[in-house]
């Protein structure tokens, strides 16, 4: 999974959903901190990710 973040593709760790299960608490790249991530932002593919990105 990968996740858009500060116009950055960063590879995502899902861990648990939010209350209202529009954002997922992530991991980025192995980072020990956890990121809420829209679930916009969020991609199965890198390839998804970056025409995403492109578009903005």
């Amino acid at each position: 999974m990968y996740a858009i973040r500060k116009n950055h593709i960063y590879k995502a760790i899902k861990i648990k959903p939010n209350k209202r299960e529009t954002a997922l608490w992530c991991r980025l790249d192995n980072s020990n901190k956890y990121y809420l991530i829209s679930t916009k932002n969020l991609f199965n593919n890198f390839i998804d990710a970056f025409n995403h990105l492109k578009r903005k």
